[in-house]
Parts: C-alpha cells; structure tokens; sequence
C-alpha cells in the first residue's frame, strides 16, 4: 500500500512524500525510525481525509464537546485505563451521533495498530493541527495525558474568549434588530392607517410622513420581492466578504474598528500565545509550532504576519526580531517579552503569562464595550423611534389645526 506523510526533520524542516508499506502501523514506524515527527499519514488519495473535512461541514462539532471528550480521555488514560478502552468508553458517553461515529472510527484505527495521532489525524474537521500534534508529542514523550490536560485548558480557553466577545455582541444585536421591526411594523401597519384619516380631510402631508408612506407601500406591494432580494444581497455580501481577494481588507478594517478592532487584535494574540505556549512547552521545534498555530488564528493579517516570521525562522533569524514591524498587529510589549523568552530559554513560559494578560484584558474590554454601547444604541433607536412617532403624529396635529 502507499502512503502519504506529513512530517518534520531534526531540523524542524516540513517534509511531504510518500511510502510503501504492508500497513500504516509499519508506515509509521518506518518514518519514526527515520528520526522524523509525523504530522500526519494517511493512504495515497486523501479520500477519507476529503470526506471527513466535507461532513464537517454539515456535521459541527460543538467546543464544549470536544473539551469535554479531551479532559475524560486525559482523566481516562492517567487512571491506568488503556487507550482502545478509554476511546471506547468516551465514544458511548458522546450525545453527539456524528461525534460518535468519529470516535467508532478513531478505536476501530488503533485497534488496528494505529497510534492515536494518526487515528485522529484522518479527521481534521474534529482534531485539527495542534490537537494531532499535541497527541503525538504526547504519545513519544509517554506523557499523553498531561498533553490531553494542556489541550483541553487550551481549547477551554479559546471557548471562552469567543464566547465572552460573541455576549458583549448579543445585545447591541438585538436591539438593532428590535428596532427594525418596531420600525417596519409602524410604518405598514400603523402609519397608512393614520394617513387614510387625515387624507379624507384633504389635508398636505410633511414630507417625513411622505417618505415613510413610500417605504411603507412599496414593501407592502412587493414584499415578495424585498424580502428575497434582502436574504440574496446579505448572502451576496457575506461571500463577497470572505473572498480571497476581499478578506484581507474586510479583516483589515476589523482591526481598525474603535474599541471592536482592539478586542479582535488581543483575541488572535491570546490564542496565538497559548498556542504556542503549549507547543513549544510540549518539545515541538518552534517552525512546527508556528504553522500549527496558524490554524488558531481567526485573522488573516496574523496569519501572513506568522507565515513570515515561518520563513523567517527556517533562516534562522529570531521570532520576536520578524514581528516587530508589525506594529498594528503585535504591540511593543508582546515582541520584547518574546524576545526576552528567546534569550532566557524560557519562551513557553513567557507566552503563557502573554496569553494570560491578554485574556484578562480581553474580559475587561468586553465589559467595557457593552456599557459604551448601551448609551449609543439608547440614543439611536431614540433617534429612530422618535422619528417614526414624528411622522405618524404630525399628519394628526395638521388635522386637528385644519378641523380648527
């Protein structure tokens, strides 16, 4: 059979190729003892790879389950349960049914022969990079629950942030949208009642009465078409938007949106951060712990920003000296800190306190932006409201003048 293989040399060099063996347990061992680190095997054709990232799609797997399946298994394996036993546990424990299939299909791999990493490693929508690098580090250093452990706190993490940025959107959102229908609904189904009245008295309209009526009409007569057309250009713009060409500037202007902007730049770096934290605390040479760290990122300036300081590091030149430039996205004293670490040895533990800072300020800035927005969003459905009030009630006060 043939392979396909992923892995890094002593030198931390990214290795593809393949090789031909009687099976992926021999596949493995065969590379091992070639002194590489394996990222990933699979068998010549990706197909299962392919199909699993295309059921992803369809099949999400939420973060509280993947944290829950990796803090029992660690718990699992540091009780002296065996690792077929413990997947096998774990997969009639999960509510999930697409979950559970996954992890049939990882205890039917290793029971096979396969290590853990490789198992997982065909299943990139549920374990992706740094999961499957983290276990295998895990599985040659024989401390497999402790990098479990390390993951779970990570992944724990990374919930937590989104989930802290995604509350403080919550209620801006919602009175954004309450505003817009309390808009809608007056203007179809309070104002042309109003006017009827007051244009049997033959009375002029105000032109903000006017310009309601219109918006009012024209969404009652063709609704049918506004509201297709209103789903088809939000769907239009969202694709538009995560363009290759457009994303780097859509993410870009993220990043410069006041308040907003800065608690996206702490996020990517607090991931960034732990990330690396963990890798590198874990033995994996620090260009293998950069790509991996590239799938953390959710912005795509980090992610060029990090494929440089990747091309960087291969030559040789220090981390912290690539990113300094970069100055809109990594502030002064993220790079001396790291820079500080690469002198001292002690990069793992310098960018765990980074990441702890930044999720700390993160916490802050969300608690900061939800009592800054609040006066604003007041304001403005003020505004809107007022206005929508001012138009249904002006018709009625040059009514009561006329009748006068």
């Amino acid at each position: 059979m043939i392979f396909d293989y992923t892995a890094s040399d002593a030198k931390g060099k990214t290795l593809h190729g393949t090789i031909e063996s009687f099976s992926m347990r021999e596949a493995v061992q065969q590379l091992r003892l070639k002194g590489l680190l394996i990222t990933n095997v699979k068998s010549a054709g990706g197909a299962s790879t392919f199909w699993s990232r295309f059921n992803g799609m369809f099949n999400r797997v939420k973060s509280l389950d993947r944290v829950m399946l990796t803090r029992h298994l660690a718990l699992l394996l540091r009780s002296g349960v065996t690792v077929d036993r413990s997947l096998d546990i774990i997969s009639r424990q999960v509510t999930s049914k697409y979950l559970k299939k996954v992890m049939q299909e990882v205890l039917t791999s290793v029971r096979k022969g396969e290590a853990l990493a490789v198992a997982i490693g065909k299943h990139p929508a549920v374990f992706p990079k740094r999961y499957v690098a983290m276990v295998q580090w895990g599985e040659a250093g024989g401390a497999l629950a402790e990098s479990l452990d390390q993951l779970a706190t990570q992944l724990e993490h990374d919930r937590n942030l989104v989930a802290k940025v995604k509350a403080a959107l919550t209620y801006p959102a919602l009175i954004f949208s309450v505003m817009i229908v309390v808009g809608i609904l007056m203007s179809v189904m309070v104002l042309p009642q109003m006017v009827s009245i007051v244009e049997s008295f033959n009375v002029e309209l105000p032109l903000p009465t006017k310009i309601f009526l219109a918006l009012s009409r024209f969404i009652t007569a063709y609704v049918y078409i506004v509201v297709p057309a209103a789903l088809v250009l939000t769907g239009v713009l969202t694709l538009i938007l995560r363009s290759k060409l457009m994303r780097p500037y859509w993410h870009l202007f993220i990043l410069r949106v006041p308040i907003f902007g800065n608690i996206v730049k702490m996020v990517n770096l607090a991931r960034m951060n732990r990330a690396l934290s963990s890798l590198v605390h874990s033995g994996i040479p620090i260009v293998d712990a950069l790509t991996i760290t590239l799938d953390v990122l959710g912005n795509i300036r980090y992610k060029e920003a990090l494929k440089v300081a990747i091309a960087g590091v291969k030559r040789g030149e220090q981390f912290s000296g690539i990113v300094r430039p970069y100055r809109r996205l990594f502030p002064p004293m993220e790079v001396d800190m790291i820079e500080v670490g690469e002198e001292s040895g002690k990069l793992a533990d310098v960018l765990m306190y980074l990441a702890k800072f930044y999720e700390s300020e993160v916490n802050k800035a969300t608690k900061n932006m939800a009592q800054l927005i609040e006066p604003i969003m007041l304001v403005t459905v003020g505004i809107v409201v007022g206005g929508i009030v001012f138009a249904v009630l002006m018709p009625i006060y040059q009514l009561s003048q006329a009748i006068v």
